[in-house]
């Protein structure tokens, strides 16, 4: 049996390295606890790879938010952007989208963008910020699936490479957003649901968040698109009007 260290300070450092464990061995039964069954996204037939149900993060008054999950993150099909619902401290839903780091916009905070970027969304782009790598993945703007592919492959550096990311890997993706937060929006703890259901405001659920998220992904892909396109004609040797040389005029 090891004997307890005498000495103050070693005393000191075996109390921190004990409080470290049990910190990581809470931190993992709290995420073991968060994590639900990836269930289809409400009105849609897209399964997530992740669903958390956060204890802080949950609603107990009534409303359509009580079977709604805290977090809910997937891959958008038609982009291949990595996605993410998640609930605000005030009970309304925030929709994220994560973009590589060689997107047009990667880097971009939300007041800089295009104002084009907003064409067709509920709420404006308000969040535009690095992953959360330092905060638990059940509540951080942060997602990194357990086998990027595609465009999301891009976002990702394993750990074995130097990255220092949640998960498998570390997300280098650049996250846009929105919060279901408008004059028109019912934000769950903010006030009575009855007086602000008499004003005609409205709880903007996972279904709703979940098109927003889909327009913005389709936003940011066409922006990105057209930005490579100018790119390339940028790069591209104009045409000259004059004939190939012949090969014995090549130097």
């Amino acid at each position: 049996m090891a004997k307890k260290p005498t000495d103050p300070l070693a005393r000191l450092i075996a109390a921190q390295g004990r409080g470290r464990k049990n910190a990581a061995a809470l931190e993992s039964r709290n995420a073991l606890a968060a994590r639900q069954e990836p269930a289809p996204i409400a009105g849609t037939s897209i399964v997530p790879e992740a669903r958390y149900s956060e204890r802080s993060l949950t609603l107990h008054n009534d409303g359509p938010w009580k079977t709604e999950s805290t977090k809910v993150a997937w891959t958008d099909p038609a982009t291949g952007y990595p996605c993410i619902i998640l609930r605000q401290r005030n009970g309304e839903l925030g929709g994220y989208v994560g973009v590589d780091p060689d997107h047009a916009l990667a880097g971009w905070s939300a007041d800089a963008l295009p104002g084009s970027i907003n064409d067709g969304l509920h709420q404006p782009v308000s969040y535009g910020a690095a992953c959360q790598e330092a905060v638990p993945e059940r509540v951080s703007i942060c997602h990194v699936p357990a086998q990027p592919t595609g465009p999301s492959q891009a976002q990702h550096r394993d750990k074995t490479q130097g990255g220092s990311g949640q998960g498998d890997g570390e997300d280098l993706a650049w996250w846009f957003g929105m919060t279901m937060d408008g004059p028109q929006d019912l934000i769950p703890r903010r006030a009575s649901s009855k007086i602000k259901r008499d004003r005609g405001q409205i709880y903007r659920d996972e279904a709703f968040v979940c098109q927003q998220v889909t327009a913005l992904a389709a936003r940011l892909k066409a922006i990105d698109d057209s930005a490579k396109v100018s790119a390339a004609k940028t790069t591209s040797p104009e045409p000259s009007g004059l004939p190939a040389p012949r090969r014995e005029d090549r130097p």
